[in-house]
C-alpha cells in the first residue's frame, strides 16, 4: 500500500483470524527512497500484468480448486 509519503508490506490481513491467530508480519515506512523503490517496482509490475477477463477467470477459478483444493484439506491434518 503506498499512499503519499507513507508505505505498507505485509501479509496481515483486517480479520480476527489474521490479527489474533495467524502469524503475519507487516513494515511501514517513510523513508523517501525505499517509497521510490516501491512505487517504480509497482510501476514495473503493472507494466507487464495481464488483465484477466471473465472467460479466463472461470477457467483460472476452476484450475485453482482443482489443484489447492487437495492442499488445503492436507493443511488442516497438520
Amino acid at each position: 500500500m503506498l499512499i503519499d509519503r507513507w508505505a505498507m508490506l505485509g501479509s496481515g490481513n483486517l480479520n480476527f483470524r489474521s490479527s489474533l491467530h495467524d502469524i503475519e508480519a507487516n513494515y511501514a515506512t517513510t523513508l523517501p527512497a525505499t517509497l521510490q523503490t516501491l512505487s517504480q517496482q509497482y510501476r514495473l509490475d503493472l507494466s507487464v500484468s495481464i488483465k484477466i477477463r471473465q472467460d479466463t477467470s472461470t477457467l483460472l477459478h476452476r484450475l485453482r480448486r482443482l489443484l489447492f483444493r487437495p492442499l488445503i484439506y492436507f493443511s488442516y491434518w497438520m
